[in-house]
């Protein structure tokens, strides 16, 4: 009887040790794995400075051409494929067609984008929602005035990420934009923006 106890007090001291001496070793593991694991799906808000070129189209196009914009974007990054953002910037139309002065907007917009990411590349779908604050010196009729108007607007495009540091990465978006202004002359048009995006990592 004695035998077989210190027989199995061996065995149980033995594989305490065992398990003892494996238990840093499998906790080294998992923090190495927790850690790529959190590498991998990272967040961070991030901001982004854009140039825009908005070609009109009908009513509206015939007027006043196209229009171009500078604009701020900040917001966050989720490691779920998903960015919402805040956008506001200044835009001008084109000059009249007999080279009265146009017209100027600031946009106040909302906006989400689902990404894929492939690594250095990220492209990714893109919409915004808000509106308009436009400064009106002529109205699309060639009325002189000076009004400010407030109007919706969206825009629904697609574009890509192209990360050339751990911070930075290069901007481009191709979208169709729809802002209400006449009923029978709306702002709608395809913009085509670029630009430069810092990532607070």
């Amino acid at each position: 009887m004695k035998t077989l106890l210190y027989t199995l007090l061996i065995i149980f001291a033995f594989a305490s040790g065992r398990s003892f001496a494996d238990g840093p070793g499998v906790g080294k593991v998992s923090m190495k794995e927790d850690s790529q694991n959190a590498k991998k799906g990272w967040s961070s808000m991030f901001l982004e400075a854009d140039y825009s070129y908005t070609r009109h189209l009908g009513e509206y196009e015939e007027v006043w051409g196209s229009s171009q914009a500078a604009t701020l974007s900040f917001g966050k990054k989720f490691e779920k494929n998903w960015m919402l953002y805040f956008k506001t910037g200044y835009a001008k139309t084109s000059e009249w067609k007999d080279e009265r002065e146009g017209n100027s907007m600031i946009p106040v917009l909302l906006g989400g984008k689902y990404y894929f990411d492939l690594g250095t590349v990220m492209p990714y779908f893109a919409f915004t929602n808000g509106f308009n604050v436009i400064s009106q010196k002529y109205d699309n009729f060639g009325g002189k005035t000076d009004d400010m108007l407030v109007k919706y607007a969206w825009e629904l495009g697609a574009g890509t990420y192209v990360n050339f540091t751990k911070n930075f990465a290069l901007n481009a978006t191709v979208s169709y934009n729809s802002s209400f202004y006449y009923i029978d002359a709306q702002m709608t048009g395809f913009v085509y923006s670029g630009g430069l995006s810092y990532f607070f990592r």
